[in-house]
């Protein structure tokens, strides 16, 4: 019996059939590094999951990759897939797990963990990385839960952290050149340690966290599912990252710095994917939708453009939205989050939203066509009395009040202090504790128009454990795993008893995880992953959190000093940026750094120019500045210089298509500074593009290591090239066409005239009159 035969015995059968529209159909010999992106739960889920179409999309374009998905299947394809012995396959091509060059999995949620277990080992894959050999795949995780691997670091070879699209394309490129030179298992593994983003267990290395500097303009191909999905519409990321800091938030620490789309893309990439998939609804996502410094924009043009499109914004505060933008997108449900139903804990947990606001736009969606309020409340948390629990309730029947009898539906959290956060050394309450609050709540808002669901507060016991625990949770993952633990964030499936049976198993004490930690000393996810965020920024916002004390966002009152955002975004606050730094539970006063906002400059140099010298380029640029009202930042000392650096210089009497320079300011500026410097430079120059730069950032002098040349107008011999490529086949790459003749070599160890020289057998004062043309600054050495 095969796959298709077992089609018709199980459930949604569409989950496993693929083909779907958008696919991507990429011939598997001619691919050099293949990868199988695993979701550990169903299809319906995985396929809502915007990361998992990101990194679809990111391996797929690069010719030299192969990207192909693979689900885990329901306990009833589990049970066919074992009785037939047919291992679990990629959607794609229907390949088994253990063909890939890598099976690299997206963790969003502990609670999937031994699902990850069940498709290694459906997939002909051992389920710890010690047991596997040069013929099995490298087994790689990423996420949200990768910000603390440890407890499922044992059946991982690597994890990648941070933002895929800063990891993958170095990642491919360094397994392409191992699969090259044939190194094995563990000297790849070694080599991986080295690049940055990725930490390998077995070596145990410091990361740090990678995130690109600013979101692509480029719109993803959408896979249009056979089977309906939890979130089947299109999605739009309008932001990433945000400033609000709250305190329980672990994605708004570990997705900073804040970047957004201009309106005009965001636009454009939802007219774009609307045209292309056929959905009748555009979600507008970031972690914060209403944040986004165009939403009116965004929502005015999304209205005006989609006419029969449903427009959703799934993350929204209650203090935020307008009469005309509620108007817009009216109808349906709206969902809020007050987390918790005091300002005194709001100002604790950094979330204060003013109570009148947040029953105003309730009141307004349900004027403006909204069929149902939906609220998210957390309990158990830090400094959280009677008095919160009591203003849950009195908030909730306020607002049922407002509604005017439109459905109100709550959802209460049990909160769980996770790692990388300002509550990451709190304690977590017990199930009695906050199944106690839960009863409370309920008893209370026994309202017509109000309905109550909470997450199981055993489901959190378990994500309270493997957040914050160590490398000795695996045997208990393993044990209840082999005990038929599987779908654990499905209800049906959840059985607590069975868990507490594997902790009883392997002499784990499930409780330890759950007590206050100590600020003392790291915790053990410190110790190998670096968020950016400082050490001292979450302790002092822990300090601040005792005394209801809020931290106001970056982006209006400047620099907070996080450790992350070079403070480009930031408006500055009036009278300096100063303030107190709490470090612990002993405050001291210390005066905030002010960061000089930098930005990355894209410009193009032509024939008019390209003449003058790399330092008369650099003089030119900043003559130029200087005329201009563009605040340059200066060093300083006796004698200031402005803070400009350059990219590899342009040999002299060749053109340009792309070089860069950053500029450091004294102030914040956006693309304005396009069109300004423009108007004062010479035909010849041209400012293209301007970005913000984030964080460390390489100097542009050692950020490129080679360059792509381009000869116009040239006839070439074929036997000289080759001799060429001989001479130099380390660092040459040469490619030739009717009229053209293109180099790409490593910048410092060639001189591209010479190289010319040898290609073209003419004189060098001959070379020196061929119009050649940089077209391109390449970060990897590799000529390939």
């Amino acid at each position: 019996m095969d796959i298709q035969e077992i089609l018709p015995l199980v459930k949604k059968p569409a989950r496993y059939i693929g083909n779907e529209i958008g696919v991507s159909r990429k011939d598997w010999e001619k691919s050099y590094v293949k990868f199988a992106i695993a979701y550990p739960d169903v299809y319906d889920i995985g396929m809502s999951n915007l990361g998992i179409r990101i990194i679809y999309n990111i391996l797929n374009k690069r010719d030299d990759t192969l990207c192909e998905r693979v689900f885990a299947p329901w306990p009833d394809m589990e049970l066919w897939l074992r009785k037939e012995g047919i291992p679990l396959c990629s959607l794609e091509s229907h390949t088994p797990l253990s063909s890939f060059d890598v099976v690299a999995f997206s963790l969003q949620s502990e609670l999937t963990y031994t699902n990850i277990l069940n498709m290694l080992e459906l997939g002909g894959i051992p389920i710890y990385s010690k047991d596997r050999d040069e013929s099995s795949p490298l087994v790689m995780g990423g996420g949200l839960c990768a910000f603390n691997p440890l407890p499922i670091a044992d059946f991982f070879d690597l994890f990648g952290i941070g933002e895929a699209e800063a990891i993958l394309p170095k990642l491919v490129a360094q397994l392409k050149d191992y699969k090259r030179n044939g190194l094995k298992r563990d000297e790849i593994l070694l080599e991986l340690s080295k690049v940055p983003g990725i930490y390998v267990p077995s070596i145990n290395n410091k990361v740090e966290r990678q995130f690109i500097n600013r979101l692509e303009d480029e719109p993803i191909t959408f896979v249009i599912p056979f089977v309906a999905i939890t979130h089947d519409r299109l999605v739009v990321e309008i932001a990433r990252g945000c400033t609000r800091g709250c305190r329980f938030c672990q994605p708004g620490i570990v997705t900073r710095p804040y970047r957004e789309r201009p309106a005009t893309t965001v636009l454009e990439l939802a007219r774009t994917g609307l045209k292309s998939t056929g959905y009748d609804e555009v979600s507008f996502l970031s972690l914060s939708a209403s944040d986004h410094s165009q939403i009116d924009e965004i929502i005015k043009g999304a209205t005006s453009m989609f006419k029969d499109t449903k427009i959703s914004l799934p993350s929204l505060r209650g203090d935020s939205l307008n009469e005309a933008n509620l108007k817009a997108i009216g109808g349906g449900g709206i969902t809020f989050a007050p987390e918790t139903g005091t300002s005194k804990l709001r100002k604790a947990i950094n979330k204060e939203i003013d109570e009148s606001k947040i029953l105003e736009c309730c009141e307004l969606a349900t004027r403006y066509g909204f069929t149902h309020i939906k609220l998210y409340y957390m309990i158990g948390l830090p400094n959280e009395d009677s008095d919160d629990i009591q203003g849950i309730v009195e908030l909730t029947k306020n607002i049922a009040r407002v509604v005017h009898g439109k459905k109100v539906n709550v959802s209460i959290s049990p909160f769980v202090p996770r790692p990388h956060t300002p509550f990451q050394w709190e304690r977590q309450e017990s199930v009695p504790e906050l199944l106690r609050k839960i009863a409370y709540i309920r008893s209370r808002l026994q309202v017509r128009n109000i309905q109550i669901k909470y997450r199981d507060p055993q489901i959190s016991f378990l994500e309270g454990i493997f957040s914050r625990g160590g490398r000795e949770l695996s045997t208990v993952i393993e044990r209840a795993w082999k005990n038929g633990r599987r779908m654990d964030e499905w209800g049906e499936s959840f059985n607590f008893e069975e868990w507490l049976k594997a902790f009883d198993a392997t002499g784990v004490d499930p409780n330890q995880y759950l007590r206050e930690r100590s600020p003392e000393k790291l915790l053990p996810w410190e110790e190998v992953i670096n968020t950016g965020v400082t050490r001292e920024y979450l302790l002092a916002e822990r300090s601040k959190s005792f005394n209801c004390e809020e931290t106001q966002d970056c982006r209006i009152i400047g620099c907070t000093n996080c450790g992350v955002c070079q403070g480009i975004n930031l408006i500055p606050m009036e009278g300096g940026r100063k303030g107190i730094v709490s470090y612990g539970r002993s405050p001291q006063r210390k005066v905030l750094t002010r960061v000089e906002p930098r930005l990355r400059i894209k410009f193009s140099k032509g024939k008019e120019l390209r003449f003058i010298s790399h330092l008369d380029l650099i003089r030119l640029l900043i003559r130029a500045i200087r005329r201009t009202r563009i605040p340059i930042a200066y060093s300083k000392g006796h004698r200031p210089r402005p803070k400009i650096s350059f990219s590899p210089p342009i040999p002299l009497g060749m053109t340009a298509k792309e070089d860069y320079f950053d500029i450091c300011l004294e102030r914040p500026m956006g693309t304005e500074f396009i069109n300004i410097l423009n108007e004062v430079l010479p035909a010849g120059i041209e400012i293209l593009e301007v970005y913000p730069i984030y964080g460390k950032e390489e100097s542009l002098s050692s950020k490129f290591k080679a360059a792509m040349y381009r000869v116009y107008d040239t006839k070439v011999d074929d036997k000289k090239i080759k001799e060429c490529l001989s001479k130099h086949k380390e660092y040459v790459n040469i490619k030739h066409g009717d009229g053209f003749l293109e180099i790409t070599m490593p910048i410092g160890k060639l001189k591209p005239y010479e190289v010319l020289k040898e290609i073209l057998n003419i004189p060098y004062n001959e070379v020196l009159k061929l119009n050649v043309e940089r077209t391109k600054l390449i970060e990897s050495a590799s000529h390939e």
